[in-house]
């Protein structure tokens, strides 16, 4: 899952900071918010080695398990704010029509 999460964010952010090229005022500011915090999220995922692979090579697993859960945690709070700057972006959009 955690390969999945990185490859899919990584691939968020180069597409929103193209679409940024493609929008102005608001909208381009929701998406570069957006794309922002899709690279926060990206720098979180990458702070640390797949679970199972860290406890393989010896980590206690239990720390493994919490180290891992304050990291969804994390990257979830971000998620629904970068869901928001999302929102936002398409009613801009929506609006100009």
């Amino acid at each position: 899952m955690l390969i999945h999460l990185r490859y899919n964010r990584r691939s968020a952010v180069a597409y929103l900071r193209d679409m940024i090229d493609r929008h102005s005022g608001a909208t381009a500011t929701h998406l570069s918010a957006a794309a922002d915090l899709y690279q926060r999220i990206l720098d979180e995922l990458m702070k640390q080695g797949l679970p199972y692979s860290r406890v393989q090579r010896g980590e206690d697993e239990q720390i493994v398990r919490s180290e891992y859960t304050e990291m969804v945690e994390s990257v979830s709070e971000l998620e629904a704010k970068a869901t928001t700057e999302l929102e936002a972006a398409a009613a801009s959009i929506s609006a100009k029509q």
